[in-house]
């Protein structure tokens, strides 16, 4: 399309995470971003009613979700030291996988949790064969005797509000006239800013009709949920080492925290 974005969905989430560890690799320690999403999107009858918020509020981009939860698993409070994490790959425009990962040990709680954020990234759009990652980490200050739980947070194009809004907008043009189309670029599979990606009534459509809903989406994807139960599939340890094992396709961040009591 020659359209220059950054991609507010997951293929941008993704990508910006697999750069960033390149970016650590080279020795590059801060990069310069710009944007949060959408700042006027809607208002709905929760945390963004009228009552409590005037103006109406963010649809984030899947940076800023990236940006917000590494801060939540590695930034400053939460005492983390992090490593940054790289697969082999041998072979140019392959899928990737990196991230970061890192252990915090609670000082008069005996908790210890072990988190990492990782993306699985290939540089065709439209590439989305699942990949299973394998992640192994030491355990030099733990006994295999201790508990196990799990939080899993994944941000993909399932998840992503941005691409659930494009396809939302698809969904509607494919039963809609030529001349109430909501898609500004019907051609096109690329995920845009509402701005780019649609038309002026398809925009206001989707905020009238679907605003809260997505709001709501984008509020549960902050959320990196409850602690539970983790299956001998997921993680398994012998007496110094655990492996992490997951299924993901690119484009997605696949967040991860286990903890250990």
């Amino acid at each position: 399309m020659d359209i220059v974005d950054s991609d507010p969905g997951a293929f941008g989430a993704a990508w910006t995470l697999a750069s960033s560890v390149q970016f650590a690799l080279a020795g590059i320690e801060r990069a310069y971003h710009w944007g949060t999403g959408d700042r006027n999107f809607a208002n709905d009858d929760g945390l963004c009613s009228t009552s409590i918020s005037p103006t109406k509020c963010n649809l984030y981009n899947g940076n800023s979700w990236l940006q917000a939860t590494a801060a939540k698993y590695f930034g400053a409070d939460a005492g983390r030291t992090t490593t940054v994490l790289q697969a082999p790959s041998f072979e140019k425009g392959a899928t990737s996988v990196s991230g970061i990962a890192g252990w915090s040990y609670q000082n008069g709680t005996g908790d210890s949790e072990f988190c990492s954020l990782i993306s699985v990234f290939a540089p065709e759009a439209n590439q989305s064969n699942p990949v299973e990652v394998k992640l192994q980490f030491s355990l030099s200050q733990l006994s295999v005797t201790h508990a196990v739980k799990i939080k899993t947070t994944v941000f993909n194009r399932t998840t992503s509000t941005y691409d659930a809004i494009y396809r939302k907008a698809k969904t509607h043009d494919e039963s809609s006239p030529l001349d109430s189309k909501w898609l500004a670029h019907p051609g096109s599979s690329d995920i845009y800013g509402l701005g780019e990606m649609l038309t002026t009534s398809g925009r206001h459509n989707i905020q009238d009709m679907y605003g809260a809903d997505f709001l709501a989406t984008q509020r549960s994807l902050f959320d990196t949920g409850e602690w539970q139960s983790v299956g001998s599939d997921q993680v398994s340890c012998s007496s110094k080492t655990c492996h992490l094992t997951f299924i993901a396709a690119p484009p997605s961040v696949t967040g991860t925290c286990l903890t250990f009591v």
